[in-house]
C-alpha cells in the first residue's frame, strides 16, 4: 500500500459529543442554571455532529502519500508538496495525537485528534523519504 491514510479519533468525538449532552441536561433539568453551560452543551454537540458528519462524507482527511500530505477541512483540499516537507512527528496530548508537519520554510502544521501509530509513522516517513 501506498497511502498512510490517518483515522479520526472516534473516542474523543464521543466524549465531546456525551459532555455536551450531559450539559445540557444538567441545565434541563435545572440543577445548573448557568447559561454557560447551554451554550457549551450546544456548542459541543453542534460541533461534534458537524466533524462527524464531514469525516463520515469524507470531506475531512488527512492522506500522506509519495507526492506529499493532503487534507480535507471542510470543503477545501490542501497539499503540502513532498519536496517541501522538512520532518514529521506525532506527540500525544489530551486531545489524541498531534501529527507535526515542519516544512522547509519553517511552518508547522498540526493535525490534532487524529489517531497516529508508530507504524503510520514510520511507513510516512519512507513514503516522503525524510
Amino acid at each position: 500500500m501506498h497511502t498512510v491514510d490517518l483515522n479520526s479519533n472516534k473516542t474523543l468525538l464521543f466524549i465531546s459529543f456525551s459532555f455536551g449532552i450531559f450539559s445540557l441536561a444538567l441545565v434541563s433539568f435545572e440543577l445548573v442554571s448557568f447559561q454557560l453551560f447551554k451554550w457549551l452543551g450546544f456548542t459541543l454537540v453542534f460541533s461534534t455532529v458537524v466533524i462527524a458528519t464531514l469525516q463520515q462524507k469524507n470531506k475531512m482527511f488527512v492522506h500522506i502519500n509519495r507526492a506529499g500530505i493532503s487534507y480535507g477541512i471542510g470543503f477545501t483540499v490542501r497539499y503540502i508538496h513532498q519536496e517541501s516537507v522538512q520532518s514529521i512527528s506525532s506527540h500525544s496530548s489530551w486531545f489524541g495525537d498531534v501529527l507535526i508537519v515542519k516544512t522547509r520554510d519553517n511552518n508547522s502544521i498540526r493535525f490534532y485528534a487524529w489517531q497516529v501509530s508508530e507504524t503510520d509513522l514510520s511507513k510516512a516517513e519512507r513514503l516522503l523519504a525524510l
